[in-house]
């Protein structure tokens, strides 16, 4: 993907928060207007970075021609229509899960060694309480499947999404800018310039704060100004969607399967955590999820058929809590390295 290939991420970096922090103590962000200043490509790249920038995803939405957004609707329905209710009913069931650990058992994930004993524990602990209402948002927005057979793009960025790009917007600004997990689409110091315009099409450049340059074709469609690209393949993608979403009926049965093997392994790895009583307890069910997750990821990587992974080093768990070992030098190496 081009670092900059705009509208066809800016639906997704709208929710999860490809945006600028906003300023401290801000509890409700800067108005944007309804459009853009002038019709133009470069005005309405503009005023989409200026909207997701403020935690107002639904100008990523209104930027999309009115075809484009029946579009993104009817897949998002014909999902919830299609997909089996079983094994929607478990995916959503583990992220329940997940969520219920992280807000009944914080203070034992405040209390753990590799939170409380960190170079900034406070941050981590927001970092988390921002995580969990997140999560929670997601699963009140999205969690069932009657939810997304009414699936409503507008409605969805002014609700869900606002209160989803906060929380992200929260939580991006406790992270340093290299070890951030959201780097797709960095608005704040990217600067648009336009080359060559027309009545219907423009070429842009787009200049980070570190000298990178791309240029994006756009043309007209519909009345909006959209990457070219986007609108040479979105036929093709909406045909391919459709038709991926028609076979999920036939697919129910693998699916609940395959859902229900994976949820079962990852609840057994989750049940101590929700079970313990002390935080001695809580402490080694984590190193116990830990050891677990180590055999576990390789499975879903499709490197198979054995369990016999090699326990992980001591310094695994603070890995896993992104701090760092003690000595460095003492870290052991991977086999075969």
């Amino acid at each position: 993907m081009k670092p900059i290939a705009l509208l066809p991420c800016l639906f997704l970096a709208a929710i999860i928060g490809c945006s600028e922090e906003k300023e401290a103590g801000s509890t409700q962000a800067p108005a944007v207007s309804a459009a853009p200043a002038e019709d133009s490509a470069e005005a309405t790249v503009n005023h989409i970075m200026e909207g997701v920038k403020n935690g107002q995803p639904v100008v990523a939405w209104r930027a999309l021609p009115d075809s484009y957004q029946s579009d993104v609707n009817e897949l998002v329905q014909t999902f919830g229509k299609n997909m089996d209710a079983q094994t929607w009913e478990q995916v959503t069931g583990l992220l329940n899960s997940v969520h219920s650990v992280l807000d009944t058992k914080q203070e034992f994930i405040f209390n753990h060694p590799a939170i409380a004993e960190s170079k900034d524990p406070e941050t981590r602990k927001k970092s988390i309480t921002h995580v969990t209402g997140l999560l929670k948002t997601i699963l009140d927005g999205l969690g069932t499947l009657e939810a997304l057979q009414t699936f409503d793009g507008g409605k969805f960025m002014e609700t869900t999404g606002v209160k989803v790009a906060e929380q992200v917007i929260a939580l991006k600004a406790m992270m340093p800018e290299e070890g951030a997990p959201v780097q797709l689409m960095a608005f704040g110091d990217v600067k648009v310039e336009t080359i060559e315009s027309t009545d219907s099409s423009a070429k842009l450049k787009f200049v980070k704060a570190d000298g990178q340059t791309e240029e994006t074709d756009f043309v007209k469609f519909e009345g909006k100004w959209l990457p070219k690209d986007m609108v040479d393949d979105w036929a093709h993608n909406m045909a391919e969607a459709r038709e991926g979403l028609a076979a999920l009926p036939q697919q129910a049965d693998q699916m609940r399967m395959q859902a229900m093997g994976l949820g079962g392994m990852i609840a057994g790895m989750l049940s101590p955590l929700q079970s313990a009583e002390t935080q001695e307890q809580f402490n080694t069910s984590v190193e116990g999820l830990v050891a677990g997750a180590g055999m576990f990821v390789p499975m879903l990587g499709g490197g198979g058929g054995t369990f016999a992974a090699p326990a992980p080093p001591s310094d695994s768990l603070n890995d896993s809590f992104g701090t760092e070992p003690a000595n460095k030098e003492e870290r052991l190496e991977p086999a075969g390295k």
